[in-house]
């Protein structure tokens, strides 16, 4: 249970903005920033925070076409390109040092 006295930190604060608090945790901070305007203050810089960066996701998605799909394949591509380059690196290394 949270204490009503005690301010929330960042990382509970981001917690409960992106609705990832147990429903007691939330009450608790609720009730917090009904009286403490630090933490309202607090809360409402990061929610801007959150919001922008959301946004700017968003858009930045819209505009290029991003899928996570999309990425993943071409991640799996170049880690398969690197695993063979690797391999002929040490391939040829071997065949130097082992003639």
């Amino acid at each position: 249970m949270y204490a009503i006295h005690r301010h929330l930190d960042t990382e509970e604060a981001e917690r409960y903005l992106m609705g990832r608090s147990p429903d007691t945790e939330a009450a608790g901070f609720e009730e917090h920033l009904l009286v403490c305007a630090r933490c309202r203050q607090h809360m409402s810089s990061l929610d801007l925070y959150v919001s922008s960066i959301r946004e700017a996701a968003e858009e930045v998605s819209a505009s290029k076409g991003f899928t996570v799909y999309g990425n993943w394949q071409l991640l799996k591509l170049l880690a398969a390109v690197g695993s063979a380059a690797a391999l002929a690196i040490l391939g040829m290394l071997a065949a130097y040092y082992y003639r």
